[in-house]
């Protein structure tokens, strides 16, 4: 029987008596042997369905029927949110975002609409009277963060871990670089490249800081000469991927920040004649749809982007019905390695151009 399940019927016979709150996830994890990511799924369902609710930076609860009617009221309101991000120069968003994008849209009830405000381009934020809410995306710069703020509207960041303690809903990067480093180390490899950002982030560097805890404590030396700076997209990834192996054909491994990086990888081995996992293991960071097409599949790290979506919402709702200035919890949600047929044991020797 499925989670979800399992605690629907713990609310009906009242094991989970309305207004207790319910276990931690780490408790509830514990008990019925599933990973955290399954807990805070069957979790968000519940709450989806208003036979829980959360209260942030305290726990999550079984609702009474005064909980629902609460819930659902700032659901039926007519509101607007602004969704804003620093694309960088993109010309359009990728994957990762338009993912998050599309899942934060569909968790707005039919009555409440996202604005889309990128600053790239211009850097002044554009206000209107009519929006309730920011969602604040990833990086961006200190005099956008404080206008959304002193607009005395409630600001939700995602992806980003603002310090002064604002509200926000990250990914477990740091924990999720480690398993990843950790499962190549567990395969054999010690020579294992690391491609990070240009762009200085709370995300990449939470992901560059599990890379380098994750070989030291595997008493793997650190090595400047196999890491490369790229740009998050595919072409960086092939600049990065060509500069390593130039400096240190040696590696058996590349570790990736995100997933187009990590196809930009695949690329250059595909055209040097080099086989994918068979020389040299590569991971992603993200599971972006375009991870279990590419040739080999890619291992990666999954971000759950519908959860991230759902607790921002959550949270954005609370906020709302709630007096926001006194709610400025972190909502951590776990990550998961997905092992496709991008990582292989290690292979004696450096990697050949043209050897298949």
């Amino acid at each position: 029987m499925q989670l979800t399940e399992v605690l629907r019927n713990k609310i009906r016979d009242h094991t989970y008596k309305p207004g207790e709150m319910i276990p931690s996830e780490e408790k509830l994890s514990k008990l019925y042997q599933v990973n955290r990511a399954t807990v805070r799924k069957a979790i968000a369902e519940l709450i989806k369905g208003k036979l829980l609710y959360a209260v942030p930076a305290t726990g999550t609860f079984v609702s009474e029927p005064e909980k629902v009617t609460t819930a659902i009221s700032a659901e039926n309101k007519n509101l607007t949110f602004c969704w804003i991000i620093k694309a960088y120069g993109l010309s359009v968003l990728g994957p990762y975002h338009m993912d998050l994008l599309t899942a934060i849209q569909s968790e707005l009830s039919n009555n409440n609409h996202l604005v889309f405000q990128d600053i790239s381009k211009n850097a002044e934020l554009q206000y209107s009277d009519h929006w309730s809410g920011y969602f604040l995306i990833g990086e961006l710069p200190d005099n956008i963060i404080e206008k959304c703020y002193s607009s005395e509207l409630p600001c939700v960041f995602i992806d980003s871990k603002p310090c002064n303690k604002m509200p926000s809903v990250i990914s477990e990067n740091y924990m999720g670089a480690k398993e990843a480093v950790k499962h190549l180390v567990d395969l054999g490899h010690k020579r294992i490249a690391y491609i990070h950002s240009d762009i200085e982030s709370f995300v990449a560097n939470e992901r560059f800081r599990g890379y380098i805890d994750a070989l030291k404590e595997s008493g793997i030396p650190i090595d400047k000469n196999i890491t490369a700076v790229g740009d998050m997209q595919v072409e960086g990834g092939i600049r990065a991927t060509e500069k390593i192996l130039k400096d240190a054909p040696d590696i058996t491994a590349i570790f990736s920040v995100n997933d187009e990086t990590a196809i930009g990888a695949l690329k250059v081995m595909s055209h040097k004649g080099i086989s994918v996992p068979k020389d040299i293991s590569i991971i992603g960071f993200d599971d972006i749809g375009w991870s279990r097409h590419s040739i080999p599949p890619l291992t990666t790290v999954r971000i759950f982007r519908p959860e991230l979506a759902f607790y921002s919402v959550e949270l954005m709702m609370n906020m709302i019905e709630r007096d926001h200035n006194t709610c400025a919890p972190t909502i951590s949600m776990p990550t998961e390695l997905i092992i496709r047929e991008s990582t292989a044991p290690a292979k004696a020797g450096s990697p050949k151009e043209g050897v298949k």
